[in-house]
């Protein structure tokens, strides 16, 4: 299922593996179970929409993490 994510907060990263202040994500769920959602992300945005550079990662996001998500295809 493809999916836009929207987070309560950003993402906590050092530089690297994903962008800094992440706040929206769009990719496709590959798996829910206790550990939350696991999302294939392709792309990255800030909290105000503005995309952000970054290469795609499998990212396992908590639930506590994710405010809602909208099924996009």
């Amino acid at each position: 299922m493809r999916v836009r994510v929207f987070l309560r907060s950003p993402l906590f990263t050092f530089a690297g593996h994903v962008p800094r202040n992440a706040s929206v994500l769009e990719g496709v769920v590959k798996e829910v179970n206790d550990l939350g959602y696991t999302v294939l992300v392709e792309s990255f945005a800030d909290d105000r929409g503005r995309a952000l550079e970054g290469a795609g990662a499998t990212l396992i996001l908590p639930r506590e993490k994710i405010d809602h998500l909208l099924v996009v295809g």
